[in-house]
C-alpha cells in the first residue's frame, strides 16, 4: 500500500480479509471494497493500486508478521521458551489465510508466487537462527541436520497450506505439526 492515513489503510486491510474469507479472491471487487471500507473508489485505488497489489501485499503480510516473531525469537534470552511459544503464535497468524485463494494465486499471478518463495526462504533462515540458538544453549539435539531440518518444517507447512480447508483446520494442523517438530529437535529433558 502506498502511504497514507493508517487507519484507513488498516480498515481496508482489515476489509481484504473479510472479502478473502468469504468471497476467495475473484468473488469481489474494487467497489466492494471500497464500499466495505468507508472509502470512494478512487481514492481506494490511489491508496492501493490494483487489486491484484492489494491481496497480494495483504497475504504476503502475514508471512512477514511470522518471520518478525521468528526473527525476535532469535534474540530472546530463553531460546526454549521462545521455540514453544511459537506452537501457540504460528497457527494464530497462520489461521487468517484463506487457503484455497492462496492455492489460486500461486497458480494464476507468477509474481506472488516468486515473492511467497522467498519469504518461505527468509522464514527458514530465521528458523535457522533459532534452532542454531537452541543447539548453542544445549537444548536442540546435535544429531539434527537443522537446514534439513527447516526444510522439512518448509515442507509441512506447505502441505497443511496446500490441504487445508478453513482456517481453523490450517491453525489446528500448524500447531499440531510444530509441536511434532519441536518434540522431534529438542533435547529430552529429564
Amino acid at each position: 500500500m502506498k502511504a497514507g492515513n493508517e487507519i484507513v489503510e488498516k480498515r481496508i486491510s482489515d476489509n481484504v480479509w473479510v472479502l478473502l474469507n468469504k468471497y476467495g479472491h475473484k468473488g469481489w471487487n474494487m467497489d466492494d471494497l471500497a464500499k466495505l471500507s468507508g472509502v470512494a473508489k478512487n481514492t481506494l485505488y490511489k491508496i492501493v493500486g490494483s487489486k491484484e497489489a492489494l491481496i497480494s501485499s495483504t497475504i504476503l503480510s502475514v508471512q512477514d508478521e511470522y518471520i518478525a516473531i521468528v526473527e525476535r525469537s532469535t534474540k530472546s534470552e530463553n531460546p526454549r521458551t521462545a521455540m514453544y511459544a511459537l506452537v501457540d503464535l504460528v497457527p494464530q497468524i497462520f489461521g487468517k489465510f484463506n487457503f484455497e485463494t492462496i492455492r489460486e494465486l500461486r497458480v494464476q499471478y507468477p509474481s506472488f508466487s516468486e515473492e511467497y518463495k522467498e519469504r518461505e526462504e527468509r522464514m527458514s533462515q530465521a528458523l535457522i537462527k533459532l534452532y542454531e540458538r537452541g543447539l548453542d544453549a544445549g537444548f536442540v539435539r546435535k544429531d539434527i541436520d537443522i537446514k534439513f531440518f527447516t526444510k522439512l518444517q518448509r515442507l509441512v507447512r506447505e502441505e497443511i497450506i496446500d490441504t487445508s480447508n478453513t482456517p481453523e483446520e490450517m491453525a489446528d494442523n500448524m500447531r499440531n505439526a510444530l509441536i511434532i517438530i519441536m518434540e522431534g529437535v529438542l533435547v529430552r529433558e529429564n
